[in-house]
């Protein structure tokens, strides 16, 4: 079987070089797909550039592993389709979905790899995942029926690329436009660093990402960013009880991509 994984760099230079050292050792191939100019679900952002050079990639051990597409793409999931297609072209198995900020123990990416091998007929995979904010001791708090608590959701983060599914709504699987397929659930955790972010950075991913047309962007900026503290309850931007609060991170394992004393290899 052969593996792929698959990020999108937009403004991403603060973590893309720690998540190709994540996924490097596991897969055969890493597609980074590049846009100058961030998709169109909001209008006024199209001021917004794109900081991340290409050619950082450079500095990654595994860029023989590299492949880069660049593009323009209207929506999310236009952009994840490329490297799909890119993937099934290079005879590709498994599209492994980790966006820039998303990571996993060494542990547990072997684990991804393993349980999908044992598993090799479903249509996608799921995996539990924390999401962070503001820093890497800090998460989210999801209660039901949005999440179990820290562990506030269940992504899709890997494809097989034999089914003839695609992705219909940013990540999501599907067919015909509609999410749907036979999904199995892996036990590995996504530390999804979504919100450990400055303020320039946050508003500018709120102001680009596949949600921004959902919630008023300036509004939870002000409201919610700028004026959190560890008090602060229901902070989701687009359905505010989701994360009902925020809690400290205690039990998990930070991937070692995530340490301070890591050294690339």
């Amino acid at each position: 079987m052969k593996f792929a994984t698959y990020m999108l760099l937009f403004n991403q230079e603060q973590w893309i070089l720690k998540a190709i050292d994540n996924c490097g050792p596991f897969v055969d191939k890493i597609y980074i797909a590049w846009s100058s100019v961030p998709w169109s679900y909001n209008p006024k952002a199209s001021l917004i550039k794109n900081n991340s050079d290409p050619e950082i990639l450079k500095k990654s051990k595994y860029y023989d592993k590299i492949v880069l597409i660049k593009g323009v793409w209207k929506l999310d999931e236009d952009q994840r389709n490329a490297c799909r297609l890119k993937a099934i072209d290079d005879g590709m198995d498994y599209l492994i979905t980790q966006d820039a900020d998303e990571f996993y123990t060494f542990e547990d990416y072997n684990k991804i790899i393993q349980g999908i091998k044992d598993n090799p007929n479903y249509d996608f995979y799921k995996t539990p995942w924390i999401c962070y904010w503001k820093n890497k001791k800090t998460a989210v708090y999801s209660p039901p029926p949005y999440g179990k608590g820290i562990i506030c959701g269940y992504p899709e983060i890997a494809i097989n690329l034999h089914t003839g599914y695609e992705f219909v709504r940013a990540r999501c699987p599907g067919k015909n436009t509609l999410r749907c397929g036979r999904f199995f659930t892996l036990d590995s955790i996504c530390h999804h660093m979504s919100f450990v972010l400055s303020d320039k950075e946050c508003f500018n991913k709120i102001s680009t990402w596949s949600h921004s047309h959902q919630f008023d962007n300036k509004k939870w900026f002000n409201e919610v960013w700028l004026k959190w503290t560890p008090n602060s309850i229901n902070i989701h931007p687009v359905r505010p009880d989701a994360w009902s609060k925020t809690v400290q991170v205690v039990g998990y394992k930070l991937p070692e991509v995530l340490c301070d004393d890591y050294k690339s290899p």
